[in-house]
């Protein structure tokens, strides 16, 4: 596989960022994605996320998974109350996300793990009317080049 490409998508009237990965993630590479990504001026710590990893092979250890829990916790653009819905769709996305997700302990950041864009949709409460609208903003991340 190749080296980390990641894009984001800002939809403000959803109050919802997008981002798609692929490739190799390292952790550096996805902090400095994380660290761009907040200097967006559309960027909203309150706004929640669906993160699509179904094309990313992790390259991480625990110990770069809590290097990156750490960020989250002292990064003062991240601080916020919102839902972060992770779509994976391999093992090794699976329990990267979940040694994550059991290592970052924030009560205002609810993260959970889902294998397809519909179950992510539905727990982030998005109406009907917005499910294709953030499919295609999906699909278009994945195809710019």
């Amino acid at each position: 596989m190749y080296s980390l490409i990641s894009k984001y998508h800002i939809l403000k009237e959803n109050e919802l960022i997008i981002e798609h990965h692929s490739g190799n993630l390292d952790i550096g590479s996805f902090i400095n994605f994380k660290t761009t990504l907040s200097t967006d001026p559309s960027f909203s710590p309150n706004f929640n996320f669906i993160m699509d990893l179904r094309d990313v092979t992790f390259e991480t250890s625990e110990s770069d998974l809590k290097k990156y829990a750490d960020f989250l916790t002292n990064s003062k653009k991240y601080k916020g109350k919102r839902k972060i819905a992770v779509i994976t769709n391999t093992p090794n996305q699976v329990v990267s996300s979940v040694l994550f997700k059991q290592m970052y302990s924030n009560p205002s950041h609810i993260i959970e793990i889902f294998s397809t864009v519909n179950s992510a949709l539905k727990w982030l409460q998005i109406e009907d009317l917005s499910v294709l609208k953030i499919k295609n903003a999906i699909e278009s991340l994945k195809n710019t080049v």
